[in-house]
């Protein structure tokens, strides 16, 4: 088998000799069809060494527009055949490159003869073997490779429909009256979009230097006027977004590599694209108009691909493989759908695809949709990618096309180099149970959950629940807290978004495990008031590839109900203060003589793998264990959930036989500086309180006495980039073989009075905590030794196995009567 690359161009002079029945040059110089000039050019030049004038088109600076990929793109490999096995190169029907072909056939009619299409690895039975829009025999003319997508002069021609990106001029009307509508959250987009047109838009600095800012302002500010120029009819803002695109700019090339240019640019490069798509659609733009446009597009766009591919942000897109890249292909690939006329739309393109199906759908994700970054990464990302998915859902339609994996940001891609088909990421399902995965991980109020580097985060509800047809998305989109967010997508949610109404709740799994994705969740329900903990238990890719955005939490967890956090995780803040936030101390774990797991920043080192069980159920318990291990100490954590909302936490610690402090820390919502709360120290534990509900901790070491108690203030999220300080529960006790701590957390509404409540430690290893709550009684014993332990409990004998064991009772009086009775094996 043969290499498709740098001697195309050769094997097409020796085939069309044998295909023409050996007629010689002479009959080429008679019949001189388009295809054939090319062969005529190697015979003037004596040599193919001497066809550069005619096989590469060179840019400015003597660039190749046409990147040779040929020692690169081998269709031997693995996944590299565009075509199947039955067309690999002289192996068609038995076909040998020795044998003459005699045959003109050409059964697609692309200008190659079939059986010069089998020595060429190109399918006979299709004009254009790589499907980027050129036919075969019009590649071999342009001196590219019909077999590789990326090497096209431009990226299907016949895709001039304007605009074409989210929309069509079919719509327009439609979206006219939109703007005039009321109550809907039609109205709330129109308004976003209606204040970003009126913005003014900042200058650069007059020394000359390069604010990265800038740029995602005017592209906001122009694609905002761009529609309302196609919608109102408005010269001004027509002319103000051509203006903004056209604009020069300062030299970029002098930015660090940390400088956040790919970031910022990416969000103004995919803005300035759907801008451009609007005004090529209005009718009133001039030819002069669209001229400047496009001239300031291009020269934004090729500074952009310089800085990304060789400039000094390139290393870091490297090695990040993470949103940085990702917000990097969105705007390549976008910006090549809007101008795919261009000699780099091609290579745009496919690099778009393959690296963000590389990156999202491997990468950074796992079967069940869990996400490395965290869910703040996974939406931010998305606003640069999501347009661009759209926008080729229209095209592909859903179905697969083959594209080349261009392997310059892609060292890591296993398919780097090669041509791969990649399937529409619209109907993708590792796409779709990636957002999936992130809606149904959201609290009560509709926000994806603040762990590792994330503040509660809304999605884009209309873009995703029109890209996967599918309306759970507007259930959390409606919710007061979500506010038909939009962020950095107004007009393309203004567009997507097609009046209906939400779901009175999500296709979603109440609560469970997703082991690979790293959580648990318990939820009482999908109502606002609903009671919901998520407990943390990453491993593998979800927590290395998360990169320093990761947390040291194992073991922690977090706790919402009643409208309001009860038990924090303290989320992101930004990324310059992370430092607050991102330690093991900082979350609901367990410290070992002051230390917890480990945080490296170089290399990225972040905490250890820790493993969840499936969910479980029992009657009025449902429960979860998490196993993890750090400063040579085991950790077990099961987690119970009593029928309603009550929670039982037994954490068994093997640190073997040399005493360790052990140091059990518990954040709650209240206390320090967050506005209308109470903190209150209690014997046992502590309560943090509020007007709208309250949280109380029991917690009682396993052995040695009762702990010590103490509490400091800690930082947590309260909005992107600002923070408070609550009240942390610090529960410390020297502990040897006989370790752990039982706790119970008990949630409730502010004025339903607080729980009566009693801890034990019987003896070594076994301890127990029992409370009231109205006419219901509970009883929660730990047994950690090997042997049954008898107890009594409202004059209830207790025969207590190795293990928890939970009573469930009502009380009338004195009188109780037992309504369940459970026992927890212990867990090895």
């Amino acid at each position: 088998m043969r290499t498709v690359g740098k001697d195309i161009v050769w094997i097409w002079f020796v085939v069309i000799m044998a295909c023409e029945g050996k007629q010689g040059f002479s009959s080429l110089d008679t019949q001189a069809t388009d295809s054939e000039e090319v062969v005529e050019d190697i015979v003037q030049n004596d040599s193919i060494e001497h066809l550069g004038d005619t096989l590469n088109v060179n840019g400015e600076n003597g660039r190749d527009l046409v990147e040779d990929r040929s020692e690169e793109f081998d269709l031997s490999e693995e996944g590299a055949d565009v075509l199947g096995a039955e067309y690999e190169i002289g192996e068609r029907e038995g076909l040998e490159e020795s044998d003459v072909c005699v045959s003109t056939e050409d059964s697609d009619g692309d200008g190659l003869s079939d059986c010069m299409e089998a020595l060429l690895g190109t399918d006979p039975l299709h004009q254009d073997s790589d499907r980027d829009g050129i036919p075969d025999g019009q590649e071999i003319q342009d001196g590219t490779d019909p077999t590789n997508p990326a090497s096209a002069r431009a990226w299907h021609p016949e895709y001039n429909e304007r605009p074409r990106l989210f929309f069509t001029s079919s719509l327009i009307e439609e979206l006219r009256s939109r703007t005039l509508s009321q109550d809907t959250p039609w109205e709330v987009l129109w308004k976003r979009i209606r204040n970003d047109a009126s913005m003014v838009p900042s200058d650069y600095p007059e020394d000359g230097s390069y604010d990265i800012n800038v740029a995602a302002q005017w592209g906001a500010i122009a694609e905002a006027n761009a529609l309302v120029a196609l919608l109102e009819d408005d010269p001004q803002a027509l002319e103000k977004a051509v203006d903004l695109i056209a604009r020069e700019f300062p030299d970029p090339s002098g930015l660090s590599g940390l400088s956040d240019y790919d970031l910022l640019e990416a969000e103004a490069l995919v803005r300035f694209c759907s801008a451009y798509d609007l005004i090529l659609a209005n009718p009133f733009v001039t030819a002069d108009e669209i001229s400047r446009a496009r001239d300031g597009l291009l020269r934004r766009l090729g500074m952009f691909r310089w800085m990304c591919h060789e400039g000094s942000v390139s290393l870091l897109l490297m090695v990040s493989k993470n949103n940085h890249a990702m917000k990097v292909f969105g705007a390549l690939g976008l910006c090549a759908m809007a101008l795919n006329d261009r000699p780099d739309a091609a290579s745009d393109l496919s690099e778009a695809v393959t690296g963000l199906d590389f990156l999202l759908n491997n990468h950074q994700s796992t079967e069940d949709g869990g996400y490395a970054e965290g869910w703040h990464y996974l939406e931010y990302g998305a606003e640069s990618y999501l347009p661009f998915f759209v926008a080729y859902h229209r095209f592909a339609q859903g179905n697969p096309y083959p594209y080349y994996a261009v392997p310059t940001l892609q060292v890591d891609n296993p398919n780097a180099g090669k041509v791969v088909w990649v399937p529409d990421f619209a109907l993708n399902p590792r796409t779709r149970t990636i957002f999936r995965t992130g809606l149904c991980s959201v609290r009560p109020d509709g926000l994806m959950p603040e762990t590792d580097d994330a503040n509660p985060q809304p999605m884009s509800g209309a873009v995703l629940g029109s890209l996967f047809q599918d309306p759970d998305f507007l259930w959390a989109w409606f919710k007061p807290s979500v506010n038909f967010y939009s962020g950095r997508l107004n007009v393309l949610s203004f567009v997507l978004y097609d009046g209906s109404p939400p779901p009175s709740a999500p296709n979603c799994p109440l609560e469970g495990t997703l082991e690979e994705a790293g959580f648990a969740i318990f939820r009482s329900g999908w109502d606002e008031d609903a009671v919901y903990l998520l407990l943390q238990g990453e491993h593998g890719a979800v927590r290395l590839h998360g990169g320093l955005h990761e947390h040291a939490d194992e073991l922690s967890f977090m706790l919402y109900g009643f409208g309001q956090p009860l038990i924090l995780d303290p989320g992101y803040i930004n990324w310059e203060l992370h430092d607050l936030v991102r330690f093991s101390s900082d979350h609901n774990t367990i410290l070992v003589d002051g230390k917890g797991s480990p945080t490296i920043d170089f290399p990225a080192i972040v905490g250890v793998d820790a493993y969840l069980t499936p969910m479980q159920e029992d009657g009025l318990l449902k429960w979860v264990s998490v196993k993890t291990e750090y400063e040579g100490v085991r950790f077990q954590r099961r987690v119970v959930r009593i029928e309603p909302w009550f929670f039982v936490v037994e954490d068994r610690i093997f640190g073997g036989e040399k005493p360790k402090t052990y140091s059990l820390l518990w954040n709650g919502y209240g206390g320090g500086d967050v506005f209308g709360t109470t903190f209150e120290m209690l014997s046992d534990g502590a309560r943090w309180a509020s007007q709208k509900a309250m949280v109380e901790v029991h917690s009682v070491p396993f052995s040695g006495g009762m702990a010590s108690l103490s509490h400091d203030l800690q930082e947590h999220v309260t909005r992107w980039g600002e923070y408070a300080m609550h009240e942390r529960l610090i529960v410390d006790k020297t502990m040897s073989q006989t370790a752990g701590f039982l706790t119970v957390i008990l949630p409730a509404r502010a004025n339903d009075g607080t729980f009566a409540c009693q801890t034990f430690q019987l003896k070594d290893g076994v301890c127990a905590i029992r409370w009231e709550d109205g006419n219901f009684a509970f009883l929660a014993l730990t047994n950690a030794t090997r042997e049954p332990y008898d107890f009594e409990s409202f004059y209830v004998p207790v025969h207590a196995t190795p293990g928890l064991t939970i009573l469930v009772g009502q009380l009338d009086g004195e009188d109780y009567t037992p309504v369940g009775f459970y026992e927890l094996p212990a867990e090895e």
